[in-house]
């Protein structure tokens, strides 16, 4: 699910990184994610990611992705159920989103549509006015690499706007840059970097923030 971990394999991987981030909304503030991709079949695999941030923020977000290969590269197509729960709010955000990408070496573009659900998780009064719907939105991520996508280290960059953590804003881009450095055949070394919108709830703010991450991703299964 994560840029950081779309190669050509077919093993399974699970990433967990370290999170410190800085905006006008939440000032300094920090997190921790997991993240996985497990192959079901050749050509389908299932994703899945978790976060949670310092400000009572918790993110969850499954995926189910077919792949057809081609001569060269593939075609992928994402069905993705979203939630974002602001437990100091009382305020649940729930997306479910299709997509489909192509993706080759050094490129990958994907493009779909999200429906959004705000939803007043401590509501009493039961009105249904309290909850927010969004009946379609675009998605879209491109995000370019120095090198081949199984190579032992690699960088790239990118815009898109949404993560697998966030479907906020979606009418402004957010900017990010990623890197890996495989120790060995199991373990390797992540570490990326948002510039993204300032703002919550999907209100919008004149002012940026910045999301550093670093932690570690674990492969397993059988070889290439």
């Amino acid at each position: 699910m994560s840029v950081l971990s779309l190669t050509a394999q077919e093993k399974s991987s699970v990433s967990v990184m370290g999170m410190y981030g800085w905006n006008e909304t939440w000032q300094s503030h920090g997190g921790a994610d997991i993240s996985g991709v497990f192959p079901v079949r050749r050509h389908f695999e299932a994703l899945g990611a978790a976060e949670y941030l310092s400000p009572g923020v918790f993110s969850v977000a499954g995926t189910a992705r077919p792949k057809f290969p081609l001569k060269t590269g593939e075609i992928f197509i994402d069905g993705t159920v979203h939630y974002r729960n602001y437990s100091n709010y009382g305020i649940g955000d729930l997306n479910l989103a299709a997509s489909a990408g192509y993706r080759m070496d050094y490129v990958s573009v994907q493009v779909g549509i999200t429906s959004h659900f705000s939803i007043d998780t401590e509501r009493t009064s039961g009105s249904a006015s309290e909850n927010i719907t969004e009946p379609v939105n675009l998605l879209y991520k491109v995000y370019f690499n120095v090198r081949p996508a199984d190579c032992a280290w690699n960088a790239g960059a990118g815009l898109a706007n949404y993560t697998d953590y966030e479907y906020e804003r979606t009418w402004q881009p957010m900017y990010f840059a990623h890197a890996h450095y495989d120790i060995s055949n199991r373990l390797s070394i992540l570490l990326r970097a948002d510039l993204k919108p300032a703002g919550a709830f999907h209100l919008n703010a004149e002012f940026w923030g910045v999301d550093i991450r670093t932690g570690i991703r674990y492969t397993f299964g059988y070889e290439r």
